[in-house]
Formats: C-alpha cells, sequence, structure tokens
C-alpha cells in the first residue's frame, strides 16, 4: 500500500497522503501562444483548466493526429509545478513544423 501513496505538504506545512494515481498530468500547450489545450477547439491560459490525458501516449498520438506546428507536451510531476517535465513536440514531429514553415 506504500507504493500507492506520496506525501504532498500544503501551504501550511502539513503532510497530507495523496493517491499515487494523481502522480502525472499530461498535457499539451501551444508554444506560440502559451495557451493549454482544453479539447475541441477550446485553449486555456490557466494550466489547472488544461485537458488532462490519461497518459504520454494518448497525449503524443493527440498531438501527431492534429498536425499544429508548435505543441508542447507537459507533465506535471506529483501535483506541484516545480516537478513539470516539458518537451516541444516539433523534433518528434518535423512534418507538422515543415507544413507551417518552421524549421
Amino acid at each position: 500500500m506504500a507504493g500507492n501513496v506520496y506525501w504532498k505538504v500544503t501551504d501550511k506545512g502539513t503532510k497530507v497522503a495523496t493517491s499515487f494515481r494523481w502522480f502525472m498530468k499530461v498535457t499539451l500547450r501551444d508554444l506560440g501562444s502559451g495557451l493549454y489545450f482544453q479539447g475541441g477547439t477550446n485553449w486555456t491560459d490557466k494550466a489547472e483548466d488544461a485537458l488532462v490525458y490519461r497518459d504520454v501516449e494518448t497525449a503524443l498520438e493527440a498531438a501527431y493526429m492534429s498536425s499544429m506546428a508548435r505543441l508542447e507536451l507537459n507533465a506535471l510531476l506529483f501535483d506541484d509545478p516545480r516537478y513539470t517535465c516539458r518537451l516541444a513536440l516539433d523534433e518528434c514531429f518535423p512534418k507538422a513544423a515543415a507544413s507551417v514553415g518552421v524549421n
């Protein structure tokens, strides 16, 4: 059971046990505008309002299928912005970048 829980420190310094299933939140962000994808044709400037993909593979597939250039994959670890991994996807999907003249 200990492997399914991690400790989160609140703003008041109190430790709170948190479920492991919230370990990582995966989102997509437009590098040009800085907006996060919300779904459909909607975008937001707030990371907390972004569409959260169930895993990295699903987000990568959505980014590839969109053919949109200048997307960034964001993986927020432990629900703490200090542990956000960012990956610009133009290098992974150069076809999308080339279609709008970005190299």
